[in-house]
């Protein structure tokens, strides 16, 4: 023990007995969590649990770590000095018993709210301060608030003692020097292992709150939070942002659009049973393909002249080419969202896949009962905290991201598209039995336009700058990164069509969003209201189920495709989103799709048809254009005032829903 005492510097070793010491009280109530509430839950495996233990223990890890933090960094000041007098010792003890109690506390409020409520602590909770006497009251009646309160000083003393016994046996004996390198040595290795506690593992992201929610399980998903932290993550984000007045205020126009039979304003019921008549035989694959920042405009199947994209272009004559398809707004991760819950993501400042309060959606995904269901990702699926809202709602799903290819790392956004089709591809391709579900999410459109060297006979082209400039191209490296995607969704198609899976599989590919900019070939109006950020392709491509390719003209959202496939497949689905099935003809009379701009303050929202396009712009006026027209810019509300009120009802009507809906569509019976 002496010897280590020469080695390690007295602040190291008090940090250390400490984060020791708090990890045991930390695990300690993981332990009484599951306890507890483990014989009120359905049976989870071992595996689960000890998954997440080992979750739960990092983010103890972090917790612990934070702790510590203060005292490494401001003890040796005048005053604070842990090593030199008694006052300095006393503040840094007291803290440390006073961040003990708080944390206790908030566990012991942790175990009350989940018995009550069947979820974690989180900023919900600060909604009782609303009516403090009232809350106060019911705390008192229903849980032991005296017994508590004892327990919790009976700690406080019990924790004290602790603390000076360990300040006494780590910083009491100085031990004799032992060199500054072998010092230097442990301070580095220290330091290291405090970053790595609190970045929690050895990967590109760090440990999130997302990974908790590993298993659609919730006793599980629980057992590997930490309340602390997991409050701290909820505290960002509003508990309620929406108004059910004003979702009832526009009820009609938006069950009008939606299309729902049995309505019921009050109980705001937007639910539709969809049993679909026909659909496509057996039980077909699908595989769903996100092109990033795959926008219209340049794509030679919308009038691209540059021919960019030949592979892309010539599957669409053989498939279901949508060439009014609209997402309503830019960003992967609410793209994402968007597509597999059916609600665009409304949030402002982050976005619903970030906050922990929405991460309980309903998806149709889940009406593919007997599927495998599977996700493919060239980086780590931590991005964006996507993890989180993918692996709670679909039961089962395998997450494929970085890691798991033999494939080496490109850029920041992990393998190539390439390599990742291919990847993607041999993994299906040596499955058998079961049908699949199969979503494959590309990045490499996007900066830093990394092309690898091992990219399958792509040629880099080097045209004049203001040559692809006037299609809308940025660079040659933008041109090229776009050119690349098309080239990787090629050689992808062209590989499962070797496989036996590709005959009975549908192939539904689209971008992800797209970006601002302008080509000549567009009608001006697209570029003087951003609309080319909105406007993606949408491609339903079945060569060995659907007959001879169409362009189909409808106005459509990215919030529709799920509905979409489902009801082309003849699955029935509930149906408890604001998507609509595309090829249902009952709908022809209600086409169009939401906008919203989420980088602006308060965000404009909108709303586009086949001919106009409505805005309700940051300082709230609403104006009307006709975005197909020679004057794309002149306002038209006084002229078609009738249309205006409609689409106003529509755009404010499913903005407010989709607000309400993100926080009341969760696909577990306690949550709705």
């Amino acid at each position: 023990m002496q010897y280590l005492n020469d080695w390690i510097p007295r602040r190291i070793r008090f940090a250390t007995a400490l984060i020791v010491l708090n990890l045991i009280l930390y695990s300690a109530f993981r332990l009484i969590f599951l306890a507890m509430f483990a014989p009120q839950s359905s049976p989870v495996d071992a595996g689960t649990v000890l998954r997440a233990f080992s979750i739960g223990f990092r983010f103890d890890m972090r917790l612990a770590v934070l702790v510590v933090l203060p005292v490494l960094l401001l003890s040796w000041l005048p005053g604070l000095n842990l090593l030199v007098g008694r006052m300095g010792r006393r503040i840094w003890l007291g803290y440390l018993a006073a961040v003990a109690v708080g944390a206790v506390w908030v566990f012991l409020m942790d175990l009350g709210h989940y018995g009550y409520l069947q979820s974690r602590l989180n900023a919900t909770v600060l909604q009782l301060l609303e009516s403090p006497m009232i809350s106060l009251e019911m705390a008192w009646q229903s849980y032991p608030v005296v017994w508590g309160g004892l327990g919790l000083v009976l700690f406080a003393l019990g924790y004290w003692w602790l603390l000076r016994r360990l300040a006494r046996w780590t910083l009491d004996s100085a031990g004799r020097s032992s060199g500054w390198w072998r010092r230097g040595l442990v301070i580095a290795l220290f330091t290291g292992m405090l970053l790595l506690g609190l970045y929690g593992k050895l990967a590109y992201y760090p440990l999130r709150w997302s990974e908790a929610f590993f298993t659609p399980h919730p006793l599980a998903t629980a057992l590997a939070l930490n309340p602390v932290l997991y409050f701290y993550d909820t505290l960002k984000f509003p508990e309620k942002d929406f108004s059910e007045e004003e979702v009832r205020k526009y009820y009609e126009a938006v069950a009008d659009y939606l299309g729902v039979r049995a309505r019921d304003a009050q109980r705001l019921q937007f639910d539709r049973k969809v049993v679909p008549s026909g659909g496509l035989p057996g039980d077909p694959n699908v595989v769903v393909i996100f092109l990033e920042s795959f926008s219209a405009y340049k794509v030679g199947a919308f009038g691209n002249p540059l021919g960019a994209t030949p592979n892309f272009d010539a599957v669409a004559k053989r498939g279901l080419l949508f060439k009014n398809f609209f997402v309503p707004s830019t960003g992967t991760a609410r793209s994402i969202f968007t597509a597999l819950f059916g609600i665009p993501d409304v949030t402002l400042g982050s976005t619903s896949s970030r906050n922990p309060l929405l991460v309980d959606q309903d998806t149709i995904i889940t009406a593919f009962k007997g599927y495998d269901k599977l996700y493919f990702i060239g980086g780590s699926a931590n991005w964006g905290n996507i993890r989180g809202v993918l692996a709670y709602n679909i039961p089962e799903l395998r997450i494929y991201e970085e890691g798991d290819y033999d494939a080496p790392h490109n850029d920041v956004w992990g393998v190539s598209d390439l390599r990742l089709f291919g990847e993607a591809n041999k993994i299906l391709a040596a499955r058998s039995g079961k049908p699949f579900f199969a979503i494959i999410q590309s990045a490499g459109n996007h900066r830093p336009y990394t092309i690898p060297e091992d990219n399958g006979g792509y040629q880099w082209l080097d045209p004049r700058v203001d040559n692809i400039q006037r299609r809308g191209f940025l660079s040659v490296q933008e041109f090229n990164a776009f050119r690349f995607l098309d080239h990787s969704l090629g050689y992808f198609l062209r590989s499962a069509e070797k496989e036996p899976y590709f005959q009975n599989t549908v192939f539904v590919i689209f971008g992800d969003h797209g970006v601002p900019g302008f080509a000549e070939h567009l009608p001006s109006g697209y570029g003087k209201h951003q609309l080319t950020q909105h406007q993606v392709p949408l491609l339903i491509y079945a060569p060995g189920l659907i007959g001879k390719g169409r362009i189909i003209e409808t106005v459509a959202s990215e919030m529709d495709v799920l509905p979409t496939v489902a009801s082309l497949l003849g699955k029935p689905y509930l149906n408890t989103t604001l998507g609509r099935d595309i090829l249902d003809p009952d709908h022809n009379g209600r086409q169009g799709a939401f906008i919203l701009i989420p980088y602006r303050n308060p965000a404009p929202i909108g709303f586009v048809d086949r001919e106009f396009f409505f805005l309700i712009d940051s300082d709230g006026r609403e104006k009307l254009y006709n975005y197909l027209s020679g004057n794309p810019e002149q306002e038209l509300q006084e002229r078609y005032p009738e249309i205006a009120r409609e689409m106003s009802h529509l755009t404010r009507g499913i903005f407010e829903t989709a607000r309400y809906m993100l926080h009341k569509n969760g696909n577990r019976p306690a949550s709705r």
